[in-house]
């Protein structure tokens, strides 16, 4: 394992629910990122001020995010850099718990409180083969929701995983396993792209 280590600072709010946690707590704010839906998984952006579609449009509606049960937003470039999780909890109304995860603490969203602090991590960035190195990378289907994707061309979510040590008994041997990853950006599986 490479000696570069990195500390994940993680905030939490419980009970709110995601429009009110992004307009509260992601104000001026700059996002982009997917949710899940019983029925669909689709991208959205934030800029800021409101909800947009893939193609930059407001979101319309009384609660357009009202069937949202999942959602990962990840900053779309400069700082804070960071990755805001959304959970619905099913035993409320439209609440859920949201946690920010960054790999600095110069900045934390408006009204979360602070998590525990994970030290000692390694980042993965890239995955070593017998033909090379390749990026640290998940596939997913291209669709015309995905900015900065030609429609029809396959793309990436680029990610970085953390290495830390396994829990006991298994880390009391130097055990180290995968304890967190953080989505960084969506590009073209074949060349560099706008959020990267």
């Amino acid at each position: 394992m490479s000696t570069q280590r990195l500390t994940l600072y993680r905030w939490r709010r419980d009970r709110i629910g995601l429009a009110a946690c992004l307009r509260d707590c992601f104000s001026g704010q700059r996002l982009m990122g997917w949710c899940q839906t019983p029925r669909h998984l689709f991208l959205l952006g934030w800029d800021g001020a409101a909800v947009l579609d893939w193609t930059g449009k407001a979101l319309e509606g009384p609660d357009p995010l009202g069937q949202v049960y999942e959602a990962r937003f990840f900053h779309s470039g400069g700082d804070p850099d960071g990755e805001l999780r959304w959970l619905r909890d099913p035993e409320t109304d439209g609440f859920g718990r949201a946690a920010w995860v960054s790999e600095t603490d110069r900045w934390a969203p408006r009204g979360f409180e602070t998590a525990d602090v994970l030290s000692d991590l390694e980042p993965l960035d890239a995955l070593a083969t017998p033909g090379g190195t390749i990026p640290n990378r998940i596939l997913i289907q291209a669709r015309a929701e995905l900015p900065g994707i030609p429609p029809g061309e396959p793309a990436v979510y680029r990610i970085r995983e953390y290495m830390g040590p396994a829990p006991e008994p298994a880390g009391d041997h130097g055990n180290w396993i995968v304890v967190e990853q953080r989505i960084l950006g969506i590009r073209p599986l074949n060349g560099g792209g706008a959020n990267e």
